[in-house]
């Protein structure tokens, strides 16, 4: 079994002049993730880059910049979706059994947590039904002290994405002047397609919440637009993934007993 994730792509979106004490964020998730990562693509937001990212990276990871495995792309009309997929068409898999990694700066994974996700989507078990043999989406982590429904679905906030699924697929740029749930609406078109799910890796990955962030007005704009989007989808498509997620929610502990599809709908 392949020892390394393939690739993972990561976004720095507002990064301030760089200050010796305070590292721009991606550079911190980069140190945790070098070691079981084959290539790190870092899309950065041009207009809102004071670090200058691309050259900080560079004399911060100069072995890993030299040999070619940390790749920077700036982009001048940002967006998360727009940024993921822009990651996407510089990771061109060589093989179906490829995976990327998807993961926010918010987040802290250990490296044995990563590794755990690795494992379990090379292994090909998935609760799904089966299209392509015992085959999964790819793996998607549980945050420590989240318990919200738009926490207990796979996010790009941290999901091993398997590259053969991906293919004919691209994140949905439309969302980027919404909340985004890119992730969501991701993981609806391809279960739509070929009713593969995600297995889950661990569930206690760290998830730190902004300063000045309102979790609970975050998490209702969230649930809105995932909302605003459900009716492209079928019913029959919506009940059973959002069932089958529930389900594996459920058997961790995690959630507050109402099925995710009612508590994404509810106003409450």
């Amino acid at each position: 079994m392949e020892k390394q994730i393939d690739y993972a792509i990561l976004r720095a979106y507002n990064n301030k002049a760089y200050d010796p004490k305070n590292p721009p964020d991606v550079a911190n998730l980069i140190s945790k993730i070098d070691p079981v990562v084959k290539k790190i693509i870092v899309v950065v937001n041009g207009p809102q880059d004071g670090a200058n990212t691309p050259e900080f990276l560079r004399s911060t990871f100069p072995t890993q910049s030299k040999e070619g495995k940390i790749e920077t792309i700036v982009l001048e009309n940002y967006g998360w979706s727009k940024a993921l997929n822009e990651g996407l068409r510089a990771s061109m898999p060589k093989s179906d059994y490829e995976t990327r990694l998807m993961i926010s700066n918010e987040v802290n994974p250990t490296q044995e947590q990563l590794m755990e996700m690795h494992e379990k989507v090379l292994k090909g078990n998935a609760i799904s039904s089966v299209v392509y043999g015992l085959f999964n989406t790819g793996s998607y982590a549980l945050f420590e002290g989240r318990d919200e429904p738009t926490c207990l679905v796979p996010r790009n906030t941290c999901t091993l994405w398997r590259s053969d699924v991906m293919k004919g697929f691209a994140f949905n740029e439309k969302l980027d002047s919404q909340m985004g749930m890119e992730d969501v609406y991701m993981g609806l078109q391809i279960y739509a397609k070929t009713k593969l799910l995600p297995v889950l890796g661990p569930t206690n990955v760290k998830w730190a919440v902004r300063q000045g962030v309102n979790s609970q007005e975050k998490h209702n704009k969230e649930r809105e637009t995932i909302r605003n989007y459900l009716p492209q989808f079928r019913d029959d498509t919506l009940n059973a993934y959002f069932n089958a997620l529930s389900v594996i929610a459920l058997s961790k502990g995690k959630g507050n007993g109402m099925p995710l599809f009612r508590a994404i709908k509810s106003y409450e």
